[in-house]
């Protein structure tokens, strides 16, 4: 189902997906709330969610995710419980199911329960025997769909459309939920084209080709950003997810094709004057997709995408719970 204008929270209650939001959704409701929690974010006096309950289950490492939604919940007013990975801190550990435990949270009058999944597909199962709404903070190799919110937020907020923009997605596109999500949203507005960059070995789904064809997105696939770099008014780097699998940190050298997935002077020279380099972070330091050196490059655009990060979430789950 894809949430319109004109749907309810009470609709269509859970956040899995980023095919599950339309562009008057995102333009006329999302992003104009998100521009308004600047405010009750400077000013730190907000009691729009006072007497609201938020469950965090994070399962995998997170910085930017995890601690923005304690900061949204803090900033609203809020009160949200975190204890740790539950795999190791709840009776999971003792064996109890998955689901088992989404209905033990349920008992405890939270408003809503927010979770990182080391599973594609978990969040939706948890969503399946919950009462209350979820959202899904990234499922395994899945989607991470309020990181698509805050980047396409991000891009709005950069050109003031989205209609038009020429975007890259460039490293791991087998693996990264934040490509996937983000893919999945694109759609929403009329993108002139989609440049998927990354190593033959690291080709995108199948599932993200079929929507965009589906879709009639304009798209390509290559292995050289240096290529790509003059035709892209969005870059958005990622690194290499080595935590799936045995993914090795570096590509295999194709014998008889350029691979060029990193920041160089040479991409930023060749990009236009007015594009931005974006990365959902965190970037490696190995893998070396946006050196260190780039951090304050006028184009390159990562702590905004943080801000905007907090601002989506805040808003979020103002319009779930307020």
């Amino acid at each position: 189902m894809v949430l319109t204008t004109q749907a309810t929270w009470q609709d269509w209650p859970h956040v899995l997906s980023g095919k599950q939001f339309s562009r008057s959704f995102l333009e006329g409701e999302l992003f104009p709330l998100a521009r308004e929690m600047n405010n009750a974010a400077e000013t730190r006096d907000s009691d729009y969610l006072r007497g609201k309950r938020v469950r965090l289950l994070f399962y995998e490492a997170s910085e930017r995710t995890l601690d923005s939604f304690i900061s949204a919940c803090d900033l609203l007013g809020a009160k949200y419980v975190w204890l740790g990975d539950p795999a190791v801190f709840s009776s999971q550990a003792k064996g109890e199911s998955f689901s088992d435990m989404i209905r033990v949270v349920n008992c405890y009058e939270y408003d809503a329960i927010v979770i990182r999944s080391r599973e594609a597909g978990e969040v939706a199962m948890a969503a399946s025997v919950s009462r209350v709404p979820i959202i899904n903070a990234g499922d395994g190799t899945g989607e991470h769909p309020t990181q698509a919110f805050l980047d396409a937020f991000s891009i709005f907020r950069s050109f003031g459309q989205i209609d038009g923009v020429r975007i890259a997605l460039v490293g791991d596109l087998v693996y990264s939920r934040t490509i996937r999500s983000l893919a999945y949203m694109l759609p929403q507005w009329k993108v002139e084209h989609v440049y998927f960059v990354g190593p033959p070995q690291w080709r995108v789904g199948e599932d993200v080709r079929h929507h965009l064809e589906e879709a009639s997105v304009p798209y390509s696939e290559g292995t050289d950003l240096e290529e790509v770099a003059p035709n892209a008014d969005v870059v958005y780097l990622t690194r290499a997810q080595t935590e799936r699998g045995n993914l090795p940190l570096r590509y295999r050298d194709a014998a008889d094709q350029k691979v060029c997935i990193t920041l160089t002077e040479a991409v930023l020279e060749r990009m236009p004057d007015h594009a931005k380099v974006m990365h959902p972070l965190p970037r490696n330091d190995k893998f070396r997709e946006l050196p260190e050196e780039f951090t304050d490059h006028p184009k390159v655009v990562i702590f905004d995408q943080v801000r905007n990060g907090l601002l989506i979430r805040m808003a979020l789950l103002k319009m779930l719970l307020g």
